[in-house]
């Protein structure tokens, strides 16, 4: 807990902003972008370009989170083994917990279904904790490679990528740079956090921050609009929203920008803090395969979308809040009820996974 409560409250606030904009994003997209009923009604183009905007949200926010990791983490050293643990047990508990209360819930379940539940991880039941612990394996080479880079370097290799990544990509339709690559996206950011670490980034370049914040915005905002109604005679929303490679770049520029105005603030408030710690459970939560449709789809906010086309945005953004709200207060009781539970299988894994390494290390090569 003492951890938890010694956090800058800045940072914790931003990854409470930042699931914030994931559920919304994600109500966006299910519920409302791939509800093809709703797309064959919809008559308002404000409201499209808005939804397909706000759609952004959850890129912008996954990047800010691995901002945060490789911000705090590019100085360390060796295998992060507690973090992959506690991670290893909650991916795992919640997945089975949410497939069980669907059992008993009697919602149709598929053995396919069961089964993926069992092992979330191994079939990537959720696509970002899975990549998040690929990240965690790497993150010691990396860490090796970083120490080992100058500060001109890194940044100049930074550049490099990021012109090839995203602009070349972005340029050329479709090319070899247009493969969406998620862990590679991963490593760009922890590249980039580890950066502003290595510089000291809280030093006066809020400025900095701040303009590529609106930048970014900007810039999101005006492609994704042309975008529209460019191609808006050719292709669906559905089918528009897929072609997004060349906004990536806006969204890492407010990445960025968020996390320097929230790194250059240290502000301590133990409410914020502890309400951080809600952030995990609710991206599990929300975003489990199993209860997608139920919550995007199969609810009474479908109904309302499909007659109440002109308020859809205000419509979805307070029923993204009330989801946030649900998953917070579900996480809560969870971690009051299996608390314990999490620690000592944590520390099980933990101490299997460091015996492993040990035994890997100490052979010959």
């Amino acid at each position: 807990m003492d951890q938890y409560k010694n956090r800058n409250s800045s940072i914790e606030l931003l990854r409470i902003t930042s699931i914030f904009f994931i559920v919304l994003g994600h109500a966006c997209r299910h519920g409302i972008i791939d509800n093809s009923n709703y797309n064959m009604q919809l008559a308002n183009h404000v409201s499209n370009v808005m939804t397909y905007i706000l759609s952004a949200g959850g890129g912008i926010a996954n990047r800010i989170f691995i901002l945060i990791t490789g911000y705090f983490s590019a100085k360390s050293d060796g295998f992060m083994i507690k973090k992959f643990s506690n991670l290893f047990v909650i991916d795992h508990l919640y997945s089975a917990l949410i497939c069980i209360v669907l059992c008993f819930a009697s919602v149709q379940v598929s053995v396919k279904m069961i089964i993926e539940s069992v092992f979330p991880i191994w079939f990537g039941l959720n696509w970002f904790v899975t990549c998040f612990m690929l990240l965690l394996l790497l993150i010691p080479f990396l860490n090796i490679f970083i120490k080992n880079i100058s500060e001109k370097n890194l940044m100049r290799l930074i550049i490099i990528i990021i012109a090839v990544r995203y602009l070349a990509g972005s340029l050329f339709a479709k090319t070899f740079m247009n493969v969406g690559n998620t862990l590679e996206e991963f490593v760009i950011m922890y590249l980039i956090g580890s950066l502003l670490s290595k510089c000291g980034c809280a030093n006066g370049r809020k400025k900095l921050f701040c303009g590529l914040l609106f930048a970014g915005t900007g810039g999101l905002v005006v492609s994704d609009s042309t975008l529209y109604f460019v191609l808006i005679r050719f292709a669906s929303l559905s089918s528009k929203a897929q072609v997004t490679h060349f906004h990536d770049l806006f969204e890492m520029m407010i990445a960025v920008g968020a996390f320097g105005i929230a790194i250059n603030k240290i502000i301590h408030n133990d409410t914020i803090n502890l309400l951080a710690r809600c952030v995990l459970g609710t991206y599990l939560i929300h975003d489990n395969p199993m209860i997608r449709d139920i919550i995007w789809r199969n609810t009474v906010i479908t109904q309302v979308l499909n007659t109440n086309h002109n308020t859809s945005i205000a419509i979805v953004f307070v029923y993204a809040i009330f989801i946030l709200a649900a998953c917070f207060i579900i996480d809560g009781i969870i971690r009051l009820l299996f608390g314990k539970t999490i620690r000592k299988a944590s520390l099980f894994v933990e101490k299997v996974i460091t015996g492993i390494h040990r035994k890997l290390s100490c052979r010959k090569i």
